[in-house]
């Protein structure tokens, strides 16, 4: 039986990161084991955390996985260390301290980290970048400290660790901005509200942090050495990948209900070096983006559903406020996007090939999106035939598609996992 994607427990107790949008290992095991045992090249083009890359490679399968996020992505990549170098690691965490308290690293007015964190605890974060890149980038070059957003792609898996054990205690820090929406992390009432952790505090807390994700690699080195896995940066409305060059597909696109993922890393990305205008720039160009007015002029994919059509027509004619210029654009936006990647991933895959796509359905006011139907027509459309289907109840208090942010749904809704062929 396929357990439910949900991880369980808190943001905190995840696999791996604290990343809000992953479905747990042990789904993706299932998964895997039950449809892919003869498969040997998996697709994830929305990987997020790197869930799927993980269990193929432990499973003796290739895999290629794709994000829009560069933040997620270094993390994803982070987790492809073999945990057989587990003493190297920390030593080389202990020495990365050690260089930073003799480094000494300007804060740019613009950083994002200055939103939350005072200028000279942003400083002492900076050292501890700054000599990551020193120890495990290229210690020839005095990086400018945007390189790791640019070019994530410069960075080792071992720069990766690093930089997600520095993502860990800008989240520490950050805990009393916690809001109730899991994507949002508040801004403090005045700068004089700011959070000033001492130089000491955030390396203890460095150390800390390291510990615990080192500890929770998963992977041996024979293992790392001997399945290619590749995680990258990319859009998955703009890259092309070779097309039949995968047996299957194990993926989950982002939901129908306005949850901003960019927004939901937002520490990270500010950690990693992101400029206000890149941010800007990847919340617009994310699928299932909330920003109506800055979406994308260029992208006009005509939508095949019928069902996705009549959902737009009815949400259209709603009498709610917002709902002709706001929501309708939103979700017409979303539904285009999400089905241009499907195409992408039916594309890539073999005529033969297994597509297993997780999704749930929400509510606008009273009107059903029922994107598990949407996406079955969808596949469809491009021969792909649903085979099997897994329901999963979504308890609790959701995040939906209605003004006001923390809404309980009309009804439950719904995750599901759909299995095309």
């Amino acid at each position: 039986m396929i357990p439910s994607p949900k991880q369980v427990g808190s943001l905190d107790g995840r696999d791996w990161y604290p990343y809000y949008a992953a479905y747990s290992e042990r789904f993706a095991e299932s998964v895997i084991d039950r449809y892919f045992e003869t498969s040997q090249r998996i697709l994830d083009p929305w990987s997020g955390s790197g869930t799927t890359a993980i269990v193929c490679a432990r499973n003796g399968l290739s895999s290629v996985g794709m994000d829009i996020n560069p933040a997620v992505t270094v993390i994803a990549r982070a987790r492809l260390l073999s945990r057989e170098y587990r003493i190297e690691l920390l030593e080389k965490g202990h020495e990365i301290l050690e260089l930073a308290r003799d480094l000494r690293s300007d804060v740019v007015d613009e950083d994002l980290l200055l939103r939350w964190i005072r200028l000279d605890a942003v400083g002492a974060l900076r050292s501890i970048q700054r000599a990551i890149h020193t120890l495990c980038v290229d210690s020839r070059k005095d990086h400018h400290l945007t390189t790791a957003f640019q070019r994530e792609d410069l960075l080792s898996n071992e720069a990766c660790l690093f930089y997600a054990t520095l993502f860990s205690v800008t989240r520490d820090v950050l805990r009393r901005f916690r809001a109730t929406n899991p994507m949002w992390v508040k801004e403090p009432e005045s700068r004089l509200h700011r959070v000033h952790p001492s130089q000491e505090t955030l390396y203890e807390k460095y150390s800390e942090h390291n510990q615990r994700l080192v500890d929770k690699l998963t992977l041996s080195k024979d293992v790392v050495d001997s399945h290619s896995t590749s995680l990258f940066t990319g859009d998955v409305t703009k890259f092309k990948f070779d097309q039949k060059s995968f047996d299957g597909a194990v993926t989950s696109p982002p939901y129908a209900t306005r949850l901003d993922y960019i927004m939901g890393s937002l520490p990270e990305l500010a950690t990693l070096g992101a400029p206000v205008e890149a941010v800007s720039n990847l919340r617009k160009a994310s699928v299932g983006t909330p920003l109506v007015k800055a979406l994308r002029d260029d992208f006009e994919v005509p939508i095949v559903s019928d069902k996705a059509k009549l959902t737009l027509d009815k949400i259209r004619a709603h009498s709610s406020k917002g709902s002709h210029n706001y929501y309708m654009p939103w979700l017409r936006n979303y539904f285009a996007k999400l089905e241009f990647g499907l195409r992408s991933v039916s594309n890539a895959v073999k005529d033969d090939g297994t597509i297993c796509v997780v999704v749930q359905d929400s509510f606008y006011k009273d009107e059903h999106i029922n994107l598990q139907s949407i996406t079955e027509e969808m596949m469809a459309h491009v021969d792909r035939e649903l085979i099997q289907r897994f329901d999963f109840e979504v308890s609790g208090i959701r995040y939906g598609v209605t003004r006001g942010g923390n809404t309980r749904l009309p009804n439950q809704p719904t995750e599901t996992l759909l299995v095309f062929t």
